[in-house]
């Protein structure tokens, strides 16, 4: 994190597929003043496409929703 206070790692592998279709992020923010931490792994199964459009929106989508803090099922 920002601050210093909080670590993390992550490691893929592509298996036996000759690439690499699955898709992870990691991200630490603020919301409302509260430090959130997300973590997602995102299979591919057999295309890369949608794994990589849920990696690159899916966290900045939740983060901006009004009611991200304290109505998380919204």
């Amino acid at each position: 994190s920002q601050d210093g206070k909080f670590g993390y790692g992550y490691a893929s592998c592509p298996g036996k597929r000759s690439s690499m279709e699955d898709f992870y992020e990691t991200r630490i923010d603020s919301v409302d003043g509260e430090i959130v931490g997300l973590f997602g792994v995102f299979d591919g199964h057999g295309g890369a496409q949608v794994a990589e459009y849920v990696k690159q929106n899916l966290f900045s989508n939740l983060l901006r929703h009004p009611k991200f803090i304290t109505d998380t099922k919204s």
